[in-house]
């Protein structure tokens, strides 16, 4: 059997999958930026040999690279990139660049890697690890592979960091690869020597070594030689020191703060156990020109409200295509109305054409279909009688044609339904890299809806025939968009009437989940600290298949992990998934241009704190929401947003979103790590918060950044948002419901398993709980012990997101118990955590989000010579 080794990340010096900032300093191999890349003097490539073919630096974001040189290669951008500023030399001698057309799909990249990174710290550890006299020692006498954990924010139990120590020495057979598993948050490495037995490392000895720092949300070096590659795919790398790396380094991002990293070209090569993981298409790399083409569109959905005997595994439709490959045409397609799942298309291939599509799509049809294979392709279609059925055309029109950086802009969606039958629909808008939903700014029909988000979902439920809805919304520019461009990504879900769970307020959805999995006997699921759609492994998508596997054919772990759903708050469009129906896009006539605006003359950031409408009551919870922009001359290397809440208000755990990632560990009270913000981009922050008592709440947020200089200095600057203050009703439901948990024990070691109970309690005479979803943000330290999980006595299946218990009756109780393990030695050695209940609830005949916060439950976790000593 091969090796396994690290994928298409391992033939790269660095491997970021958002944003890259570094000047005077360079990369000896190839270099990979999923966001934007930010250069001064900037070099890539140095050891390696001249191509005229290979990307070496590819960039998916926008491009502000000033002056360096990219030694060997080409630069490959994205179709989609913004190119602010590129002075960069290509000694390689192709022209025109940067090249357009990436080679590899980044997402797909970072899903492989997230789930390397997870699996390889699933292994049990079979290396010892000691403090002697502040120097880490590891030691393992496996001569094929080594493996070692360890909390790099207290790796002895006695508070040593993993960057307070003066030093590491790794003991193991010569030739064996390292595997070091680096638990915690915030870890960096500090300013020693890494030892190899005994003696100072070499280069070389960074080809078999691999750090696993696969909890961290944010990293750093000092000053120091890492030898060996890094996973990290979830931190933002912060250069606080001035330090190299003999290897990969994959990270969120990388960025120089007080001091820089530089890549040594030290390809990994060790032989690590193989994960089967999906193949990553690669295409190569091209110039591309594009022209403008003017499309309008009109799109009609169609469903029935009866069913018919005929099962069909997918949308039957008929299509009708002529295609011309010679003469330039201009094209006006028409869609017979009688036919309702008839597409009639014409494209041309050579000029610019002027095409108007109309779209009408019907669930189910009988189709009869005989085609006639001579050029142009001709199809004939016979349609059964039409069945009722609702048809939905949306459209979407803005007040504003051209924006900057840090504009508002409103949307007006017109939704009409023009068949002879009701429909249930619901609308979610993707917007593109750049834009983001004002938070309170959803109206539907003149009546605003505070809490509800365009990018998420929100449900108009039924829309009865010749009935029209109008909804507005509000978007603010934070970045230039992909090709200087908002264009439309919104789209109608259309379903059957009741097939959606409706709360009582209109746009609302339950937020009833999936209800689980299959266990799997004897696995332990290691805890992960960020989340990410589409990204992290959930349960029943470990994405990695079959055992992992060491080239001796050894096996070390029976079958792949995943995040434990039983630590994922249920948020619809982040950890839940917005409706399956049939989606159509909402028609935008026209795209708004942004084009790329002038920098500031100074470091700046803008935060903007949307102020809420209407009241809330005690026991309520809501979502608090801001976007931060930079419109200054400098990039934001290192960002801190603290907001403390006020007397009656609770921040509730594991509700931080930065952007597109859930923060499962950041609280605001401590501050939040955004990242780096390069010039002319922003963050959304969201976090959700509980109303505990008083009659308002006024909240402020302050943000501190470190900001890059053009003339490569550094400085700091402090910013705050103004006052938002929301008021809160005479009306309390803070002793309805209580959410208790305990442990088993009081203290444990490392190794062994925790039980936790969970009471949930519904104490009114007369309010019901509703859709009720239990999560626990449990200790970083700890394992989840798949089909441990019981409700009510009844052993359930694991969760995907939380643990779905239904409605609570007045004056009820549910129990939840289930089982953990402790992986490594906690933060001062103890486990703290506690148990979050979301609920819907109807007062006054209003739907109302709620959350219970349970009471703190505390584990000691002594070390074993503590324990042997007394």
């Amino acid at each position: 059997m091969a090796c396994g080794d690290l994928g298409i990340v391992g033939g790269f010096n660095l491997f970021l999958f958002v944003d890259h900032t570094q000047s005077s300093v360079d990369s000896e191999g190839r270099v990979a930026v999923g966001g934007t890349a930010t250069y001064v003097n900037y070099g890539v490539g140095s050891a390696l040999e001249v191509s005229t073919t290979r990307p070496d630096l590819i960039i998916q974001g926008n491009v502000n690279i000033t002056s360096g040189a990219n030694f060997a290669g080409n630069t490959v951008v994205s179709t989609d990139s913004n190119i602010i500023n590129y002075t960069m030399t290509n000694n390689n001698r192709v022209p025109d660049q940067p090249l357009r057309g990436l080679p590899f799909d980044f997402n797909q990249v970072e899903q492989n890697v997230t789930a390397q990174s997870i699996n390889f710290a699933a292994i049990p550890a079979f290396g010892t690890v000691a403090n002697n006299f502040g120097q880490i020692v590891l030691t393992g006498s496996d001569p094929e592979l080594n493996v070692f954990l360890f909390n790099g924010n207290n790796v002895d139990g006695e508070g040593l960091r993993l960057d307070t120590a003066n030093g590491i020495d790794i003991v193991a057979p010569e030739g064996s690869t390292i595997l070091i598993n680096i638990g915690g948050d915030e870890v960096g490495f500090g300013s020693y020597t890494i030892f190899r037995n005994g003696v100072t490392s070499t280069r070389e000895d960074g080809a078999t070594i691999l750090w696993n720092l696969y909890q961290a949300s944010s990293a750093f070096n000092q000053n120091l030689s890492i030898t060996g590659s890094v996973l990290a795919p979830n931190a933002d790398w912060s250069a606080i020191g001035f330090g190299n790396i003999n290897g990969t380094l994959v990270a969120n991002s990388l960025t120089n703060v007080t001091g820089t990293l530089e890549a040594h070209h030290v390809p990994f090569a060790g032989c690590l156990p193989n994960i089967e993981l999906p193949l990553i298409p690669t295409t190569s790399s091209t110039t591309t020109t594009t022209t403008t083409t003017t499309t309008t569109t009109t799109t009609t959905t169609e469903l029935p409200t009866t069913t018919t005997s005929t099962t069909t595994t997918e949308l039957p439709t008929t299509t009708t295509t002529t295609t011309t490959t010679e003469l330039p045409t201009t094209t006006t397609t028409t869609t017979t109305t009688e036919l309702p799942t008839t597409t009639t298309t014409t494209t041309t291939t050579e000029l610019p054409t002027t095409t108007t599509t109309s779209t009408t799509t019907e669930l189910p049809t009988t189709t009869t279909t005989s085609t006639t294979t001579g050029l142009p392709t001709t199809t004939t279609t016979t349609v059964s009688p039409v069945q009722p059925s609702a048809r939905i055309t949306a459209t979407k029109t803005s007040n504003a044609s051209t924006a900057s950086l840090g504009d508002i802009i409103t949307y007006t969606v017109t939704i009409t339904n023009s068949g002879n039958a009701p429909g249930e629909i619901t609308v979610n808008e993707d917007l593109p890299r750049g834009v983001i939903f004002v938070p309170a700014s959803l109206t539907i029909d003149g009546v605003p809806f505070t809490g509800l988000d365009m990018v998420e979902e929100f449900a108009l439920g039924t829309i009865n025939p010749g009935q029209t809805i109008v909804v507005t919304f509000e978007v603010v520019v934070i970045a230039i968009p992909p090709g200087g461009q908002i264009v439309n990504r919104g789209n109608i879900t259309t379903l059957i009437p009741g097939t959606l769970n409706l709360t009582c307020n209109v746009g609302e959805r339950a937020i009833s989940g999936s209800r689980g999995v299959t266990p799997i006997p004897g696995q332990l699921n290691p805890i992960l600290l960020v989340y990410k759609p589409g990204i992290t492994p959930t349960p029943g998508n470990p994405l990695a298949i079959g055992p992992l596997v060491l080239n001796s054919g050894r096996i070390v772990l029976n079958r792949p992990v995943t995040i434990p759903g039983i630590t994922l708050p249920p948020l619809l469009g982040v950890t839940l998934p917005v409706s399956n129906g049939l989606t159509t896009p909402i028609v935008t006539p026209v795209a708004v241009r942004v084009p790329v605006n002038t920098m500031g003359s100074s470091p700046n950031l803008v935060i903007v704190q949307r102020l809420f409408g209407s009241q809330f009551f005690i026991g309520q919870r809501i979502t608090y929401s801001l976007y931060i922009i930079n419109n200054g001359n400098s990039t934001a290397v290192r960002t801190e947003l603290t907001n403390i809440l006020p007397p009656g208000a609770a921040f509730i755990p594991g509700t931080v979103r930065v952007n597109r990632r859930l923060l499962l560990e950041a609280d605001p009270n401590n501050g939040i790590q955004l990242g780096p913000i390069p010039v002319s981009e922003g963050v959304l922050v969201r976090f959700d918060i509980l109303i505990t008592g008083g009659t308002s709440l006024t909240s402020t947020s302050a943000i501190s950044s470190d900001f890059f200089l053009p003339d490569q200095t550094l400085t700091t600057r402090q910013f705050n948002s103004e006052p938002i203050t929301i008021g809160v009703q005479p009306i309390s439901l803070e002793n309805f419901f209580t959410v208790k948990k305990f442990a088993n024990l009081q203290s444990t070691r490392v190794g062994n398993i925790i039980k936790y109970y969970v009471e949930i309690s519904n104490l009114s005479s007369s309010v019901t709980a509703e859709n009720v979803i239990l999560y626990d943000k449990l200790d970083a330290a700890l394992q989840y012990v798949s089909g441990s999980l019981e409700v009510d006595g009844v052993p359930q299946l694991d969760p995907s997101v939380g643990v779905a218990i239904g409605s609570i009756a007045p004056q009820s109780t549910r129990r939840v118990s289930f089982q953990v393990r402790v992986q490594y030695q906690p933060d001062q050695d103890q486990i703290t955590n506690r148990a979050i209940a979301f609920l819907e609830f109807r007062v006054q005949g209003k739907c109302y989000r709620g959350a219970v916060l349970s009471n703190l439950s505390t584990v000691l976790v002594p070390r074993a010579d503590d324990e042997d000593e007394e």
